[in-house]
């Protein structure tokens, strides 16, 4: 996720998969294009939904949900620019 001004505190991504329930994960790494979070399921899923909030659903990006599926492998990257 790169943001508009480079910050990055209580922003977090809020991910879900079918049957399973939502749930923050941080933004806890980071590349020359932005912070990123690493997404754990319970359970596999085939396709996951996902929003990148602050936290304690303060703020949000624009744009709603966004939907992720996973390639054979069972990973999959998603990159978001803000706006």
């Amino acid at each position: 996720y790169r943001g508009p001004d480079g910050r990055y505190a209580d922003w977090d991504v809020w991910a879900w998969a079918e049957g399973q329930p939502g749930r923050a994960f941080p933004l806890t790494g980071e590349t020359p294009f932005g912070r990123y979070a690493t997404v754990a399921l319970d359970a596999p899923a085939e396709r996951i939904g996902f929003i990148i909030r602050r936290s304690a659903w303060s703020l949000r990006e624009p744009g709603g949900d966004h939907a992720l599926t996973f390639g054979d492998a069972g990973t999959a990257e998603a990159w978001v620019l803000t706006g």
